[in-house]
């Protein structure tokens, strides 16, 4: 249960989230949503009754200078939130970095499994303030940076989902190395690792959240881990 300092941080935290969705869909609100993998997980997440059909020119500008990303959960996303709560050994202790963390899904899930330290980074700040208030939701602590050359001293895993959207992201993989020697990715939009390096661990289907009935494509999650060398 929570308690009533929670309970009213939270209420605020939400507030200001909702005025930041404002400013970008004016008609938009959020809702507190339970992943349906791991409902004991939840999200302030765009609600879909709130959207209206047509955008002005305006909100659509605005999306596309600002698009809200983090007011999402992404398929990858709660796969790989998915995968960790199944291995909570493998997290448990450890010091984890989230990269290109979104809603904050991946490193609150890290942090549930007891993770020592977990660090989110994402270069949207937008994003930056959804993971630290959907970290007070879920009771658990989260650093935040906006770039991963602002972590020092080394890590024990790194985890990222969604981050192969583009195929040139595929060094980030490379740089992964350098700094942890455990990584885990998951994606939707790469199905075929054009490395040894990595191995394909896992396959996963989910929808993304909210499900506006669109972007089928991306429904099922490939996960990926480095190889023992």
């Amino acid at each position: 249960m929570h308690s009533p300092w929670v309970r009213t941080n939270t209420v605020s935290a939400q507030n200001r989230l909702q005025q930041i969705l404002s400013q970008i869909l004016s008609q938009a609100s959020l809702t507190i949503t339970p992943l349906p993998l791991m409902p004991q997980l939840k999200l302030h997440l765009l609600d879909a009754q709130s959207l209206h059909s047509q955008f002005t020119s305006h909100e659509t500008q605005k999306i596309l200078q600002r698009t809200p990303f983090w007011a999402f959960c992404w398929a990858s996303g709660q796969a790989l939130a998915y995968t960790i709560a199944r291995h909570p050994q493998l997290f448990r202790d450890k010091r984890v970095l989230d990269v290109g963390s979104g809603s904050g899904v991946v490193a609150i899930a890290a942090a549930m499994c007891g993770a020592r330290q977990v660090i989110a980074c994402d270069h949207d700040r937008d994003a930056i303030e959804a993971i630290q208030i959907n970290a007070l939701l879920n009771e658990v602590e989260i650093e935040t940076v906006a770039a991963i050359e602002a972590v020092q001293d080394t890590l024990d895993i790194i985890t990222a989902a969604d981050v192969l959207y583009d195929a040139g992201n595929i060094r980030l993989l490379e740089s992964f190395k350098e700094k942890a020697p455990q990584i885990i990715v998951a994606d939707s939009c790469y199905n075929h690792m054009n490395t040894s390096a990595y191995q394909r661990i896992a396959k996963i289907d989910c929808h993304i959240l909210p499900n506006l009935d669109r972007w089928e494509e991306f429904n099922q999650t490939t996960i990926w881990q480095l190889a023992e060398p």
